[in-house]
């Protein structure tokens, strides 16, 4: 993730080139002790695309004692945690709460104070990456989703009444982005990140001229199920609509993010001639110089997007170049057993990188199906094997008192399974298990609780975004990543809807067509660990600090 100066919380716009996101670049020599940064570690990579070893290490968190774990939750004991979760959630869904009521657009989230957990304030600021993850949780209220549609309803003895909630939020959304392209044409569709005012919102002062590629990929398949959806359960006016703002992003997707010389999508675009002027009067270059959605992560989202629903006037052999050269490459790793796991190697191997996953059918290819699983079995063995109370994704970085500025962590993940070294193995976040819902679900919310079981990790605001491993630290934020995206996995994600809409539209079969492509490095190769199993949590944080006063887990379970 790139550094996003006045955003403290909850963005991933696409990653810049310094931070080692280009597909192209070779796997480190660097021993895998020195990737590890601050810590040591027991993982050993092989470099399987080159045969090389690096050299064993031991990764134990300063700070973190081995204390008696939870036992593993059964699928009843799953179900019944994940509800007392989601009740605790509905105030952050709430007007006012984790979205703006007069626009329907989110806030990046909310501020609360470190010692007592109450929220302070909101962040008036907010970009597409959230929108999608409200998008897709709006569409499972009108799916009749039962989670969903607690988290929404008005009244939580009524949980029928979340669905008028969900279409009055999706009114005043889309009219919201209509006014934004109105006011804005240059974005084609697309948002940058923006700032919510009174009735509208508008481009934040350092991005009134370039938008990411990343997070609007994100948005446009939310909108693209939201659409379908809509239309499917009767709102058809409404669902015309989003057809229409969807129609504008496939207009203009190529126009704006595709990179002609370079053959690839840019993860950002500078608008040449300002937002007011439309795309066909305008044009569009690299905000940064070699900076591209061609690695095998969450910028995927964009690149399936444009490639099924662009316009590639005049680029027709270019769309093709996008596919060129697989984006998925092999790796192996080891755990403190010495069992062997094949994986597609990562960036940081943060569980960020695995967002595509909650919204394709990249798993109904079986290669893939077996190499996600094997992720998630490379991540809570990690952790594990070193005494671990949590698994790691980019997050707002813990502090540990009022006052200090939090910053955004974006290096967080497995010390060798990704080819850009780790900042720290001190920082857990509970938004990390999202991956382990869609294979796992009573695993899943075994590792959820442990990190929630950390002092102050779960307030008055529902789940918090990040502590620290040694009990003594949280972020003082909640944001949409760290809440909606695993509460979506949990509700399976949004693969069925674009499954279905897909096939409905024809487009199915091209778009696994590019994904059989894309794995074409492990055609042949056997795969590692498949028959091992995942791993439960081994450890809780240490109680350093006292809770948050009156919570449901103060000092038990």
């Amino acid at each position: 993730m790139p550094s996003r100066g006045k955003f403290p919380i909850g963005g991933e716009s696409a990653r810049p080139p310094k931070a080692g996101r280009v597909a192209s670049r070779p796997l480190s020599k660097v021993p895998l002790a020195a990737e590890a940064g601050e810590v040591a570690g027991r993982w050993t990579a092989k470099r399987a695309h080159r045969g090389a070893r690096g050299s064993g290490f031991e990764t134990v968190a300063a700070g973190v004692q081995r204390a008696q774990p939870i036992a593993p939750l059964d699928a009843a004991g799953a179900a019944a945690f994940m509800n007392e979760v989601i009740d605790r959630e509905w105030p952050f869904y709430r007007p006012g709460g984790g979205y703006d009521r007069a626009t329907g657009v989110t806030f990046d989230g909310q501020r609360i104070d470190f010692t007592t957990g109450q929220v302070t304030g909101h962040v008036p600021f907010s970009a597409a990456s959230k929108e999608s993850l409200q998008l897709g949780l709006l569409a499972k209220v009108l799916e009749k989703d039962a989670s969903a549609r607690r988290l929404f309803t008005p009244d939580p003895k009524r949980p029928e009444a979340a669905v008028g909630r969900a279409l009055e939020v999706l009114e005043r959304k889309i009219a919201t982005y209509e006014r934004f392209d109105r006011e804005y044409p240059g974005f084609g569709g697309f948002l940058p990140w923006y700032s919510v005012k009174p009735g509208r919102i508008e481009p934040t002062p350092d991005w009134q001229d370039r938008v990411p590629g990343l997070d609007n990929g994100q948005l446009a398949w939310s909108i693209y199920v939201t659409a379908h959806v809509l239309r499917d359960t009767g709102h058809v006016p409404l669902a015309q609509r989003y057809e229409a703002q969807l129609s504008l992003m496939k207009q203009n997707a190529v126009r704006i993010f595709y990179d002609p010389e370079a053959h690839k999508v840019r993860a950002e675009a500078k608008l040449e001639r300002g937002a007011r002027t439309p795309p066909a009067r305008n044009d569009y270059r690299n905000n940064v110089a070699h900076h591209y959605l061609d690695d095998a992560f969450e910028g995927l989202l964009m690149c399936h997007f444009m490639d099924l629903f662009g316009d590639w006037s005049g680029h027709e052999v270019d769309r093709e170049a996008l596919w060129a050269a697989p984006r998925r490459a092999p790796i192996e790793v080891l755990n403190a057993a010495g069992q062997a796991f094949t994986i597609v190697r990562g960036n940081w191997f943060s569980s960020h990188e695995d967002w595509a996953f909650a919204v394709l059918p990249f798993r109904d290819l079986p290669v893939a199906d077996a190499l996600f699983q094997n992720a998630q079995k490379v991540r809570t063995w990690h952790s594990a094997d070193n005494g671990i109370p949590g698994l790691f994704a980019s997050t707002t970085r813990p502090v540990h008192a009022p006052g200090e500025n939090a910053g955004y962590q974006s290096a967080l993940g497995v010390p060798g399974a990704g080819t850009v070294a780790i900042e720290s193995q001190s920082s857990v976040a509970p938004y990390a298990a999202f991956p382990l819902a869609l294979v796992d679900k009573p695993l899943f919310a075994t590792w959820l609780k442990t990190m929630l079981l950390a002092p102050r990790m779960w307030g008055p605001g529902g789940m918090g975004e990040s502590s620290d491993t040694a009990g003594n630290g949280i972020a003082p934020v909640l944001t949409w990543d760290g809440k909606a995206l695993q509460v979506l996995a949990w509700m399976g994600g949004l693969t069925n809807e674009t499954t279905k809409y897909l096939k409905q539209d024809g487009l199915y079969d091209a778009l696994m067509d590019r994904v059989r492509g894309d794995y074409r490095h492990f055609a042949g190769r056997p795969l590692a660990g498949t028959q091992a199993p995942l791993a439960a949590p081994t450890a809780l944080a240490p109680r350093a600090m006292k809770d948050f006063p009156a919570l449901p887990f103060q000092d038990g379970q």
